[in-house]
């Protein structure tokens, strides 16, 4: 599913092996973060005709703390958390992601995407250590769509925008 809940490829079973590999490498350094992920994947395609199946996707996303704390890979600590009686505001992350899909010929039916290009920006706010609020908005382009007027999965590009309330114990 793409982040808007589209179905980007018709249902499908597997047999055999599955294979996944998901290299992913981070980079932290005061303020500022940057993670990066590529997934293969191989699998064997359970339908009438068995066929080998690989699909690609990958992503990177960075942030910016801009009231200075630091970031890390579990999160971010505001230095002043949020309080109304001593005015103070907590910490807040400019966010950015760029990914990509691309699904294998041997998968891509009618209605579905052979790939997806998707970029977005955000701002989350860290109100102390246990809460967070994420705001943001994506873009997605879908490629390759094999439009079916009986069971068309992909309706469309879309731009995708959400919220998120984080709570942690």
């Amino acid at each position: 599913k793409s982040a808007g809940q589209q179905n980007v490829t018709a249902a499908f079973t597997t047999k055999g092996d599955h294979v996944r590999f998901a290299p992913a490498i981070s980079w932290y350094y005061s303020a500022f973060s940057v993670v990066g992920e590529f997934i293969g994947d191989y699998y064997e395609h359970a339908g009438a005709a068995a066929r080998n199946v690989t699909n690609y996707g990958w992503n990177v996303s960075g942030g910016w703390v801009i009231t200075g704390e630091k970031s890390t890979p579990s999160g971010v600590s505001p230095a002043k958390p949020f309080s109304w009686s001593k005015g103070t505001w907590g910490a807040f992350e400019l966010v950015a992601r760029v990914g990509g899909l691309d699904v294998d010929e041997n998968v891509h039916t009618a209605g579905s995407a052979g790939s997806a290009f998707s970029y977005g920006t955000g701002l989350n706010w860290w109100l102390n250590d246990n809460v967070l609020f994420r705001l943001g908005i994506e873009r997605t382009h879908f490629g390759g769509v094999r439009r079916n007027t009986t069971n068309a999965a992909i309706k469309d590009d879309e731009l995708f925008v959400f919220s998120r309330l984080q709570l942690k114990f």
